[in-house]
């Protein structure tokens, strides 16, 4: 059974200019997380907790920075640009019912995740629309520590995927008849995929 406590704060600030019917707006901040939790989990029998199997215990702490902007032009044009940063560490303590004991921590380092969009108003019913942005995974922690063949792995990195989004709105206020069409396109790096050794042990690694 999983259990944990979760805390952070976060911060930022914003700039927003108007002409007209035109606005800029720009935001930009940072936040900072923590989550300490554990991991439990014992064999069953007959639906009754029995023999310990492993033990998991977390520190999880990720502090990120972010800015992003939008343009507005007469209400018709849009377009937005952000990008994010972030670094994620992992403190991983525990131990196995076979004194598998280990202690290791898990350094993720900073990945700049970028994106933009903008759309465009045809008419008062329809809408063209597109987005690009980026974004990752982390690994987890039983793919980091494998509690099953008592083995590391750090050199696992986040998995990080390219997100493309092309689109167009109808929404009729008369009759009340809304649609939305659009196109995806999602490029994967670096997954983590498993393997098997020579000795039949299940691994895991990146995956380009």
């Amino acid at each position: 059974f999983p259990s944990h406590d979760s805390f952070g704060g976060r911060s930022d600030l914003m700039l927003q200019l108007r002409s007209g019917n035109n606005q800029f707006k720009f935001k930009a901040g940072g936040e900072w997380q923590s989550e300490p939790y554990s991991i439990i989990e014992n064999t069953i029998d007959q639906g009754i907790s029995g023999e310990l199997k492993y033990t998991y215990d977390v520190g999880y702490i990720q502090p990120t920075i972010y800015g992003m902007s939008e343009l507005n032009l007469s209400d018709i044009l849009s377009l937005q640009a952000g990008v994010s940063n972030g670094k994620t560490i992992q403190d991983i303590k525990g131990f196995t019912a076979d004194n598998f004991n280990f202690d290791t921590t898990l350094n993720i380092s900073q990945q700049w995740l970028p994106r933009a969009a903008g759309s465009l108003k045809i008419n008062s019913r329809w809408q063209l629309y597109q987005s690009c942005s980026q974004g990752n995974s982390q690994p987890t922690i039983f793919e980091v520590v494998d509690n099953e063949n008592n083995t590391y792995n750090m050199t696992l990195h986040p998995e990080r995927s390219t997100n493309y989004e092309y689109g167009i709105r109808y929404a009729n206020a008369d009759n009340g008849i809304d649609f939305e069409l659009c196109y995806y396109n999602f490029r994967l790096q670096d997954a983590i995929l498993p393997y098997q050794n020579e000795n039949n042990t299940t691994l895991y690694r990146d995956w380009e």
